[in-house]
């Protein structure tokens, strides 16, 4: 999902297609985008981004769908698993397989592409940002940093010790400008001024974590395939305790394969995508209240009701 600048909201899926979605409703409406042979593009991906002007990019398995709000158009940037804005240069950065590209407003792209496929292995799954422009780029395989100036990848486990090598599919950072990161390896903090990584709640997350984000000061939500755990931000900094609650089919949370890099926050809002249901969690209560589902906006069925 991902929320436009005329305020609507737009959401993709795999092996299905794009869709302009009025929630309140309950109604979708198609956005058709041809490939290159004629055909619909229907393999999107997660990680979907939105330029310093409004427009739209949806990454695909054959390429980045570019969307004007007049028509959707296909751009030839490879297999592109996530996009995120630039928040330095503005242009939108394409996750590739070892590597990343910058495609700016004019549609030129320049690739960044590690030939060894040593210090990025495999296709980027997600893409971070440091206070200081580096980017972060995690695959299933590999973490490593993207020194801007130098323009070259560096593993991170050249640089610190005590980090995750691989398996960091979801960043996000918090009002600190710290990077929390999930995957195989659980959750882990970088903590910017101390320059060091943190494995958090160790052996506590039993399966990866799919998504992150930080809606405010006080909270770290964490997705898994079945579970979104509420962490305590504002006393994990202020005492150094860890305090976590777990949201599940058996307190109001039924949703079922939260959508990897999925968390869409608006207002007091943030939106859980998953293959079955989007949820609706307000922010900034913890103990977060019970969990409002919507019924499957992408799939076209009734309303469900309250959870």
């Amino acid at each position: 999902l991902i929320k436009g600048k005329d305020l609507q909201f737009y959401g993709a899926i795999y092996q299905k297609g794009l869709y302009l979605l009025n929630i309140e409703k309950q109604r979708k409406t198609e956005i058709f985008s041809i490939d290159k042979n004629g055909k619909k593009d229907s393999s999107y991906y997660f990680g979907a981004s939105k330029d310093k002007n409004g427009i739209l990019y949806f990454p695909t398995h054959y390429g980045t769908v570019k969307y004007d709000y007049l028509r959707a158009k296909k751009l030839e940037t490879g297999v592109s698993l996530i996009t995120r804005q630039d928040p330095i240069s503005g242009q939108i950065v394409l996750g590739q397989r070892n590597g990343i590209a910058f495609l700016n407003e004019k549609e030129q792209i320049e690739y960044f592409i590690d030939s060894t496929g040593i210090r990025v292995n495999g296709h980027c799954s997600s893409i971070g940002f440091g206070p200081g422009g580096d980017i972060w780029v995690g695959t299933w395989l590999s973490l490593a940093v993207f020194f801007r100036e130098m323009k070259t990848f560096v593993p991170v486990s050249e640089i610190y010790s005590n980090c995750p090598e691989s398996g960091i599919v979801s960043m996000t950072s918090d009002y600190k400008n710290n990077l929390w990161m999930g995957g195989i390896s659980g959750l882990w903090l970088f903590d910017v001024a101390k320059n060091e990584f943190t494995q958090i709640a160790k052996n506590f997350f039993n399966t990866y974590i799919s998504t992150i984000i930080s809606p405010d000061s006080s909270l770290l939500l964490i997705g898994t395939s079945y579970e979104i755990f509420a962490l305590n931000l504002k006393n994990f900094y202020q005492n150094n305790q860890i305090e976590i609650k777990t949201y599940n089919f058996r307190n109001g949370f039924v949703a079922e394969e939260t959508s990897q890099n999925g968390f869409v926050q608006d207002g007091r809002m943030v939106y859980i995508p998953s293959s079955t249901y989007t949820s609706l969690p307000p922010v900034g209560v913890l103990p977060a209240p019970s969990f409002s589902a919507i019924s499957p906006i992408l799939h076209q069925t009734q309303l469900s009701g309250n959870s």
